[in-house]
């Protein structure tokens, strides 16, 4: 089972999709982790999760892809760039598992080329994902980066959830722990990997071990690193 930084962490001792918390969960033992991307209004791809800024900020509840890349950064300075993110990817001294969810449509060429950048320095495929809940933007991405994995993300299980990934030729599933159960995973096949978020106790990892899933994606992967069985050495994909 693969333990994910969710955006690193959500601790709230730092900024969540920042280096800080991705070097936090990974030096804590964190197998990889999972960063969100949006566009700025003119063109700039950052990590940020929600679609818009809190109301408590300078142009507050407007949406990320209203307002430019200095209105942003203006306002929510420890917002990082795709540019500064690839950056430090590139001078990491060893690869890890990296899970890009893009927000919009607009994200997608930006995050699979970062992804094609990491392939020709030389990390495995197995290590690398692209995913969204968006399956026009999962569609997109099987066109211009075909070699890159894709994960189809959903909050609900309904019985033709699997298909839908498969037709996108996606090797994994991520879905929402609350409601997954073994009825859930005994109808999806074992050509899909299984992720399940958020998942942030000892008895919810043991849970879903016995439920096959192979990655949980938690706000506090140091703190859950014990609980996690690692049955590999390495933390690929398991169909890759």
């Amino acid at each position: 089972m693969l333990l994910i930084g969710h955006r690193g962490e959500r601790t709230g001792v730092r900024p969540e999709n920042s280096i800080e918390a991705f070097t936090h969960a990974l030096e804590g033992g964190a197998d990889g982790i999972e960063c969100d991307i949006h566009t700025t209004a003119d063109g700039t791809p950052v990590l940020y999760h929600d679609p818009a800024l809190p109301l408590h900020l300078g142009e507050g509840g407007k949406r990320i892809r209203t307002i430019t890349r200095a209105a942003l950064l203006q306002h929510a300075p420890s917002v990082v760039t795709l540019s500064r993110f690839a950056a430090w990817l590139h001078a990491c001294t060893r690869p890890f598992f990296l899970n890009l969810e893009v927000k919009d449509a607009p994200s997608v060429p930006p995050a699979t080329h970062l992804l094609q950048s990491l392939l020709r320095q030389g990390w495995p495929s197995s290590l690398l994902l692209i995913s969204s809940f968006d399956a026009r933007a999962l569609a997109r991405a099987r066109e211009e980066a075909p070699e890159v994995p894709r994960a189809l993300i959903a909050e609900g299980f309904v019985p033709t959830l699997p298909a839908a990934a498969e037709e996108l030729a996606c090797c994994a599933l991520v879905l929402y722990g609350e409601w997954f159960d073994a009825s859930c995973a005994a109808a999806i096949p074992s050509s899909l990997a299984v992720f399940v978020w958020p998942v942030n106790t000892p008895d919810e990892v043991a849970r879903l071990a016995k439920l096959g899933v192979d990655a949980v994606v938690s706000d506090d992967p140091v703190r859950l690193r014990a609980a996690v069985p690692r049955e590999r050495a390495d933390a690929s994909l398991p169909m890759a």
